[in-house]
């Protein structure tokens, strides 16, 4: 891991700036002690930069053990650059309009529990009576049930892709791949129901077109039966009419 937060300062910390002599956790919840290592020679790419690794005497199960380098490295990222990209949270499906946010007015805290002890979050921006929850996309995306959830308590959700997380630079807009679809106003609202009429007005308008194409139909597949039947009788007394002649 790059990044470890630092006990004498309560920040978090780039492997490349930290010392051999401080104390240092790692970022799951239960804050596992971690220490300095810095750079072996080994062929592993990781192991080429200064990382952080967890004693030898660790025997806990560490949270974050699990998760990719990408996908640590992308927390930091948001938490690091917060303010300097942005993301759609909402679309309007009449105007398109959009709401921006930009995380520039409050902090972004890492491996945040939900207020019911549900839930983790990668990361999470709080200001004023306002929380979104960060997820990070590497190998698992957010579930619906937890997307459902988080919003029905009141925070919002966005996720992100690792990649496009680790690659942004100051400016960035990142795609949330959460985007709430919402109508803006009334007049959307008014916009919605007046497309949703016409497009009932158009389904009955066809559905009524097709039912007279099948009556006429129908009609003259009636009246070929009936010139077909006509044609028959007529034949028939033809033939009769030939054999009582023959017989005469």
């Amino acid at each position: 891991m790059f990044y470890a937060l630092d006990a004498s300062t309560c920040s978090w910390l780039h492997a490349s700036h930290a010392t051999r002599d401080g104390r240092y956790t790692c970022d799951c919840p239960d804050r596992h002690q971690v220490c300095l290592k810095l750079p072996s020679g080994r062929e592993n790419v990781e192991y080429r930069n200064p990382h952080f690794a967890h004693l030898p005497k660790c025997n806990t199960e560490c949270r974050g053990g699990g998760e990719s380098a990408e996908h640590k490295a992308a927390k930091h990222r948001l938490r690091e650059m917060r303010g300097q990209y942005s993301f759609v949270t909402e679309r309007c499906p009449e105007c398109e309009g959009e709401i921006r946010e930009t995380c520039s007015n409050g902090t972004v805290g890492i491996e945040v529990r939900s207020a019911d002890g549900r839930w983790w979050y990668d990361c999470v921006y709080k200001a004023e009576g306002y929380e979104v929850a960060l997820e990070v996309y590497h190998t698992h995306a957010t579930t619906q049930e937890k997307i459902k959830a988080t919003r029905q308590s009141g925070m919002q959700l966005a996720e992100f892709s690792a990649d496009e997380v680790n690659a942004m630079k100051p400016g960035a807009e990142l795609h949330n791949l959460q985007i709430v679809t919402r109508i803006c106003g009334q007049q959307c609202k008014d916009a919605q129901r007046a497309r949703v009429e016409k497009q009932q007005f158009e389904m009955a308008r066809q559905r009524e077109e097709q039912q007279r194409w099948e009556e006429a139909r129908r009609a003259q597949a009636e009246k070929q039966k009936f010139e077909v039947a006509r044609q028959r009788e007529e034949q028939q007394r033809w033939e009769e009419a030939r054999r009582a002649q023959a017989e005469k």
